[in-house]
Order: structure tokens, then sequence, then C-alpha cells
């Protein structure tokens, strides 16, 4: 019996590590929020990033980071960490943000925004 009970718990700890495997794009953008695009958005000025973005949650303003990573000699690919946790409301927003590009990102030939849900907006190439 004692053979059973290990077999059932290694077959638990392998669907759990199937199921963590998941949840890579939550760790990689934050709580849950939506890129937009529009006519002009989003866009590249020069070194700067302008974006529309949407989510949910019990107030506006919520806290966005910009994050990177410099992929060989001349590319860059760019995406936006929500810090504020996912709120219990379900008011919807939707904001303009605009970020400063670090030098060495905005001296890129590409540059390319990654978004939830395998958005991915080619800035420059």
């Amino acid at each position: 019996m004692r053979l059973v009970d290990l077999l059932f718990c290694a077959l638990l700890l392998s669907f759990s590590a199937c199921i963590t495997d998941q949840g890579n794009e939550a760790n990689q953008f934050g709580a849950q929020y939506n890129l937009l695009q529009t006519s002009s958005l989003p866009s590249l000025s020069k070194d700067t990033l302008n974006v529309r973005i949407s989510y949910s949650g019990c107030s506006g303003d919520h806290a966005f980071v910009l994050r990177y990573v410099i992929k060989g000699s001349s590319a860059a690919e760019l995406w936006l960490f929500k810090e504020t946790s996912d709120q219990p409301c379900d008011a919807y927003f939707e904001e303009n943000r605009s970020y400063s590009l670090p030098e060495e990102v905005s001296n890129r030939q590409q540059i390319v925004l990654l978004g939830p849900h395998d958005k991915r907006f080619t800035l420059r190439q």
C-alpha cells in the first residue's frame, strides 16, 4: 500500500509542475492587463514608448514598470510589468502611458514590444 501512496504523490507532483509552467506569462508581465492597439499606438517617438493599456480593478493609476532584454547586438524586446496586484473590483480602465527608453534600448535597430496573450508589436525594424 505504501508504494501506491508514493506513486500517487509522484503523479500529483508531476501534475502540479505542469500547471506551474503555465504561469510564466504572469511572472513576466505581472498582474493582469492588456496592451491595446489603436491607429497610432503602441509607438516609439524618439526615445519614448507610448502605449494604451487596459485593466480591471477598484481604482485607476496602477503601477507599471518598463522591462527589457537586449537580444544580440542590434535588437531589444520590451514589456510592461504590472506591479499593482489584481483587485476584486470590476471597474474597467484604459490609460495612455509613456515610458522613456534607456539608451541601451533606444539605440537598437530592432525594438519589439511584447504583451500578455502573445501580443507582439514591432516598433522599429
